[in-house]
């Protein structure tokens, strides 16, 4: 399985301006999915992924909703990081404080 590397290259992509408020990130992913739904566009997606078959079986609509999910859960990831920022500077200075 390929590690990922500090350094290593990856996609760049523009900041959602909900990231200034991270929290409101996980809103737009439930409103945009229920739980047992997101479930379901992952494991197809992990199903396309593995087996090759992304073009051939999907229709162009479940392409678009993986494809929708994929940017979902980069703004997550990206909220989740200004979170875990945030609790690191709160919790810096409780100690300095």
């Amino acid at each position: 399985m390929k590690t990922i590397k500090k350094g290593m290259e990856t996609p760049v992509y523009p900041k959602n301006s909900a990231l200034q408020d991270p929290y409101r990130v996980l809103d737009e992913l439930f409103d945009y999915a229920h739980l047992d739904e997101l479930e379901i566009l992952l494991w197809e997606w992990l199903k396309t992924s593995v087996c090759g078959n992304f073009n051939k079986e999907l229709t162009r609509t479940e392409r678009n909703s993986l494809l929708t999910l994929y940017e979902k859960l980069q703004q997550l990831l990206e909220a989740s990081h200004l979170i875990h920022l945030q609790k690191q500077k709160e919790h810096k200075s409780k100690r300095t404080g």
